[in-house]
């Protein structure tokens, strides 16, 4: 029986920082694959932090300039020297035009990337005397360049079996300024299978690309099981806990402007650094004396899920203006808490009156401050009952033992019918 090999393309996986849910999915790749070969496509610095991997993980970095001058020279002139980018970039350049420059040049950008990688995986995968390359399943964490380099050795080699996940922001076009991601059809048309992480985005994907539909799957993320649940609050304060990059999708300036106005006893913890980090800071001491509020950063995911099951939380808030499926929300339903959320991307996927409470995307400081006040005010009974529903939720949708062994399944599937021709 020949081995099972997996490369696996990533930003910046093993290396800190980002794709922390990739710690988990690791663990289920490297259980069903013999070799997991990973690219991390984009770290310019091999000297710095990574994660532990298992034995049978292998990293092979590809060389990138410390100089973001000097990358962008190597971008231009591989898109240039290129025949292959020439001749995709025409199948695109009428629509990225329509955009604009920015957008032409996002569309260069892109490929002129997606060449490195792709001559970076011929070189490394595709000579060894020993093996054919058929022997591979390739998969990109992103559908960015490194999926476009899969897809344009996909047209080169057709037998090889190429996958991809999309997530959020390599999903939904309008998140952009301009509205456009580069070759997004192309790429799935080119792909055995794109994993979409909700159903939202799958829908999304099958409006712009009709006839696709066996192409495009929902494979949900998921986080490990919790063996502690969070507690109550059991005095007269009102814990909201929230979890992200502190950047201004985010809006954790909007919470701010609602805790002014709630009427409630709260304490508001963020755990999570970012470049708007100060500002935020600055802009809660503006608060009233009855809510309250601490920074966490620099803590790592088992850190996290020990904050939540040590300290009194009572509701997880995410008022986030895009989203794909919220990790930090799935992490929250695991440990029993109920969430509040913004209507956007995958969101309405998991949280709704029964667990927590849904909001309108644009909502204002004041219908958020209400929200708030209203979810505070609830009897225990009604807080409990969430609580075990939350936990239900993550049961179902959210457990990573359920969600990543059905991704390995279907990933060992789809190499299978590739290889017989299915």
């Amino acid at each position: 029986m020949s081995k099972k090999k997996l490369v696996l393309l990533t930003q910046n996986f093993p290396y800190f920082p980002g794709e922390q849910f990739l710690e988990t999915e690791i663990k289920y790749l490297s259980e069903s694959f013999n070799e997991v070969h990973i690219i991390p496509v984009s770290v310019s610095d091999h000297s710095g932090q990574r994660r532990n991997l298992p034995q049978n993980v292998t990293v092979h970095p590809l060389p990138n300039s410390k100089y973001p001058i000097v990358r962008a020279i190597q971008r231009m002139n591989h898109f240039v020297l290129d025949n292959q980018a020439k001749r995709w970039f025409e199948k695109d350049k009428r629509r990225a035009n329509s955009m604009g420059k920015s957008a032409t040049i996002s569309l260069m950008n892109w490929l002129g990337i997606s060449v490195r990688i792709r001559k970076f995986v011929k070189n490394r995968f595709f000579q060894a005397k020993t093996s054919s390359e058929n022997d591979y399943l390739f998969y990109s964490y992103w559908l960015n360049p490194a999926a476009m380099a899969l897809s344009m050795l996909k047209e080169q080699y057709p037998n090889i079996t190429i996958v991809s996940r999309a997530h959020g922001g390599d999903v939904y076009e309008y998140r952009h300024n301009p509205q456009y991601l580069p070759l997004q059809s192309e790429m799935i048309e080119k792909l055995n299978r794109l994993f979409v992480i909700s159903e939202d985005g799958r829908q999304y994907l099958l409006e712009k690309n009709k006839g696709q539909e066996e192409k495009l799957s929902v494979s949900r993320l998921g986080t490990r099981k919790v063996e502690a649940s969070a507690t109550p609050s059991n005095d007269s304060l009102f814990r909201l806990v929230s979890c992200s990059y502190i950047k201004p999708v985010k809006r954790l300036d909007l919470l701010v402007e609602a805790l002014k106005l709630c009427k409630s006893n709260i304490e508001w913890r963020h755990i999570g650094d970012g470049p708007l980090l100060e500002k935020i800071a600055e802009q809660t001491k503006e608060l009233p004396s009855r809510i309250t509020c601490s920074f966490l950063v620099n803590m790592k995911n088992d850190e996290i899920i020990n904050n939540y099951v040590s300290e009194p939380a009572d509701v997880f808030i995410n008022v986030s203006e895009s989203e794909g499926v919220p990790v930090t929300i799935m992490e929250a339903f695991s440990c029993a808490i109920p969430v509040i959320a913004t209507d956007v991307g995958g969101t309405a996927e998991l949280v709704n009156e029964t667990n927590g409470l849904l909001l309108n995307k644009d909502i204002s400081a004041e219908e958020l401050a209400k929200a708030i006040d209203e979810m505070a005010s609830l009897q225990n009974e009604k807080m409990k009952n969430m609580r075990e529903v939350a936990l239900n939720t993550w049961e179902n949708l959210c457990d990573a033992d359920k969600n990543y062994q059905g991704f390995v399944s279907e990933l060992l599937m789809i190499k299978e019918n590739n290889n017989n021709g299915q």
